[in-house]
């Protein structure tokens, strides 16, 4: 028993050298390890306060500036990704991760869900394009390609919400919609109203002229008086056609446009100035 113990006694102290031998070379290492992941972590408390800090400052110049909220959106968002990034791409780069591979990998990646996600992309695109050139925005009333109308609710990176008069909400892809002719029917201030009414041949036309203009002049919400014009729009088959022309706010176009046939019609009737209406003589032959 003695024997043994005295055996092992000097293989248990080449094990104890060993260990203490890995702990005097590894203790260097071990350190050098600890201390930048503690470094890097401090970069990463340091970084996350500065994004926070800069997408604070983005959002209080988005308060400033005039750009669409759906742009703003967009952009602090993308800033926030891209910042995101950055701070991951550094502090690897700080703990010796290759990056290289990394970025190859991101690389690939994107290659893929780019050609499986093709028309999500092409809406995108569409979506950067609006929100960059402003073709519309959130509040106008537009009409697109294929004669779908509606006021734009939201603008956003993929889709475009309209509100029809009926209230019915439609959602357009931002690919098709940017690639189309969009009317704008609020961009400008103001908005030329149209509208015609047949009178009789027996009626007098330049009467008829005379009072529809005294009307137009007296509209409230009738802007540059100077161009409000009454005119002989065309010889009907059983009525000589007037048109009347003028200029109104756009945000009061739909307001007029749905009172100026009635207000035609009474002043035409307080005038006697006919209206005709097309009628059908039948002859029966016996």
């Amino acid at each position: 028993m003695l024997f043994a113990l005295t055996a092992s006694t000097p293989e248990l102290g080449d094990s104890l050298s060993a260990i203490q031998k890995f702990i005097n070379e590894a203790s260097p290492l071990v350190l050098s390890a600890l201390w930048h992941i503690a470094l890097a972590i401090v970069i990463f408390l340091a970084g996350r306060w500065l994004i926070d800090h800069l997408l604070a400052r983005v959002a209080l110049l988005d308060n400033k500036t005039r750009l669409d909220p759906g742009l703003c959106k967009f952009v602090r968002s993308l800033t926030r990704v891209a910042l995101w990034a950055l701070l991951i791409y550094l502090i690897a780069d700080f703990l010796g991760i290759p990056t290289a591979s990394f970025v190859a990998l991101l690389g690939s990646v994107g290659v893929t869900v780019g050609l499986a996600l093709q028309g999500s992309l092409s809406n995108f695109a569409g979506g950067l394009l609006i929100m960059f050139l402003h073709p519309f925005k959130t509040g106008d009333y537009i009409k697109t390609a294929t004669d779908i109308e509606g006021t734009v609710v939201e603008i956003g990176l993929f889709f475009t919400t309209l509100r029809m008069v009926d209230n019915k909400i439609i959602t357009l892809p931002n690919g098709s919609l940017s690639s189309g002719n969009i009317t704008n029917y609020n961009t400008l201030p103001l908005r030329r109203l149209s509208t015609s009414v047949g009178i009789s041949y027996e009626a007098d036309m330049e009467r008829a002229i005379a009072v529809l203009t005294k009307m137009l002049l007296a509209r409230e919400r009738l802007v540059e008086p100077e161009n409000a014009l009454v005119y002989v729009k065309e010889l009907g088959d059983s009525s000589v056609v007037l048109g009347l022309h003028y200029w109104v706010k756009t945000a009061d176009y739909w307001d007029e446009a749905w009172s100026i046939n009635r207000a035609v019609k009474e002043t035409l009737d307080e005038n006697g100035i006919p209206i005709p209406y097309n009628q059908l003589d039948v002859h029966l032959v016996q």
